[in-house]
């Protein structure tokens, strides 16, 4: 029948162990079996000190993790060149001086600073942000989108590869940039217009009537522009209403 040992014995031999005898000493002359006393050491991992307290493993190592953080503290005191009633901008400015010799956690504890605000800083201190950015430092980059494209870009899609690019500016300043530099898009560029002035204003024959019910009465027309080879042409559709026949005019060069 196995022996029953009181938690008061327990802790004995316990103590016994941490004040340096060993484990034969301690289970010599019938006392209890080794593999019963390390498994009391681990049950009661701590030692009872001068004053009959008990303090486990843990809170030891607790208590030492504590020590450490504050002579930690109190070294930094010492070189750190502010507080942590100090603005935030000499807070930041001291970790940064401080990283490395203690650790961050200590530093930022000393200065009531909160390590993500810490890290922000390092993330964006060296950032230079496009409202920063002088207009000088934009045009030649919107100069060269604008020819690479042929002339064709206008103020969005410029504002997109400059994104691609991480600058982040709006339209209006591109747009501006833009006119300062005599940039305006092929598709954006008055052109001329010829008429007639002594023929007056045409009558509205048709009305609205597009359906028609025989061929060759009625033929409506319309054009529109296209570049090819960064030059400008006319593009003239004519169509008979009744059949939709319709037949493309012959392309005319308008402008050298």
């Amino acid at each position: 029948m196995p022996k029953i040992y009181t938690n008061q014995q327990k802790k004995e031999w316990v103590k016994a162990y941490h004040e340096g005898k060993s484990v034969t000493e301690i289970c010599a002359s019938g006392k209890p079996s080794k593999n019963s006393l390390y498994k009391w050491i681990k049950e009661y991992n701590g030692f009872i000190t001068e004053n009959g307290t008990e303090i486990s493993g843990h809170r030891l190592v607790t208590l030492e993790q504590q020590n450490r953080h504050l002579t930690e503290l109190l070294n930094i005191s010492k070189v750190c060149p502010c507080n942590a009633s100090s603005p935030r901008e000499e807070k930041l400015r001291a970790v940064e001086k401080l990283e490395g010799q203690f650790s961050l956690h200590a530093i930022c504890d000393y200065l009531s600073l909160p390590r993500g605000t810490y890290y922000n800083y390092k993330k964006t201190r060296d950032k230079v942000y496009v409202e920063d950015q002088k207009d000088e430092f934009f045009k030649p980059l919107i100069q060269e989108l604008f020819a690479a494209s042929g002339e064709r870009f206008g103020v969005r899609p410029i504002r997109q590869r400059l994104k691609q690019q991480g600058y982040e500016i709006g339209e209006r300043r591109i747009r501006r940039l833009m006119e300062e530099m005599g940039q305006t898009p092929f598709s954006q560029r008055e052109v001329s217009h010829y008429y007639n002035p002594s023929s007056g204003t045409s009558k509205n024959r048709l009305k609205r009537k597009f359906t028609q019910t025989e061929p060759n009465k009625v033929w409506g027309s319309d054009f529109t522009y296209i570049f090819v080879d960064r030059k400008q042409y006319y593009l003239c559709v004519v169509m008979d209403l009744f059949s939709r026949k319709s037949f493309a005019a012959k392309v005319r060069f308008l402008f050298p």
